[in-house]
């Protein structure tokens, strides 16, 4: 019963009734092209598709099997903010997830020092500054504050003028992770991929074959990431 009721609740959300709308008008006019638009966006939309495309880029780097607590330095990049009253309303699900993998690695150096890279892009305050305030409620944190950059290139280069040739980790999505690993090595510094916020599902049910906008998301970001890449690689 609780499957049932599971599958009409989601087949009754927007995109599968899209789904189901396109194809029925599809076929009612036999138009081929419009079947194959509907055909696309119910592969993009179901789970297993979306994880076909991210799955590379999140399988590249790993965690360190053992951390070093010698180092000092963790740095995380910003990621989805919004403009919300409390600080933490304001950090979106990419963001939090990178954040509290930071804080959690930070807690097992001996002299940890959190840098917070991430300008302001379509919010009032710069992401990093939104990221102190909730450090400043979570307990007591030593960080840095950087608000000046606005792409993955500008972050190392930054990020750089503060560690300079010593070793950090750096904490990002696990999807953006290749793309930031190699910017940062680019830029002259020494940086130990510590991957978070994964996406990309290890197993799968019968609610994944239903399209939804995560899915899509997913798309969205997997694709931005290899056109960056191909960017990086050939410009």
């Amino acid at each position: 019963m609780f499957l049932v009721r599971k599958i009409i609740d989601y087949t009754l959300r927007p995109l599968p009734l899209l789904v189901l709308f396109m194809l029925f008008m599809s076929l009612k006019r036999r138009n081929k092209a419009l079947l194959a638009l509907t055909l696309l966006l119910y592969a993009i939309g179901i789970t297993p598709v979306a994880d076909l495309l991210i799955k590379p880029l999140e399988r590249q780097y790993s965690r360190p099997s053992v951390v070093n607590s010698n180092i000092k330095y963790v740095v995380v990049l910003t990621g989805d903010f919004y403009t919300r009253k409390t600080p933490i309303s304001s950090s979106g699900c990419s963001s939090t997830k990178r954040l509290l993998e930071a804080v959690s690695l930070c807690r097992k150096l001996k002299h940890c020092t959190l840098i917070l890279s991430g300008g302001k892009l379509f919010t009032e305050k710069a992401g990093s500054a939104i990221w102190a305030r909730i450090l400043d409620e979570l307990g007591d944190f030593q960080y840095i504050v950087e608000t000046k950059s606005k792409t993955t290139k500008e972050n190392a280069f930054l990020v750089k003028s503060i560690v300079g040739k010593k070793p950090f980790y750096l904490v990002t999505s696990a999807y953006h992770m290749p793309r930031s690993l190699l910017t940062f090595k680019r830029a002259g510094t020494n940086p130990i991929p510590y991957p978070a916020d994964y996406l990309a599902e290890s197993s799968y049910s019968i609610i994944d074959f239903f399209p939804l906008g995560r899915n899509i998301r997913k798309v969205e970001l997997a694709l931005h990431e290899y056109i960056a890449l191909l960017y990086y690689f050939f410009l």
